[in-house]
């Protein structure tokens, strides 16, 4: 049997198309994990840093507005590239 890495059968073209999947699906994996960390540690966030509940719920709201700024700039090279529209 003949165990050719996979980066060899794909033209180069495909290979940097799939790298740059890989990367977006590990990044969006992560922001999901840090949500699924933060959000239960909230209680303890703000008895060690001596938040306020107010303080605290603004960070959940400032983080949410930074995972969702990048997704716009995500989308302008497609468009500009004559990409698709999906809706």
């Amino acid at each position: 049997m003949n165990h050719t890495p996979a980066a060899a059968v794909l033209p180069q073209g495909d290979t940097v198309t799939a790298r740059a999947m890989v990367l977006a699906c590990l990044i969006v994996f992560m922001a999901q994990m840090a949500t699924t960390v933060y959000l239960p540690s909230l209680p303890i966030v703000m008895r060690e840093l001596s938040m306020t509940q107010s303080a605290v719920e603004l960070s959940i709201s400032a983080y949410v507005i930074g995972a969702a700024l990048p997704v716009l700039f995500w989308a302008l090279p497609p468009n500009a590239g004559g990409g698709a529209v999906l809706c």
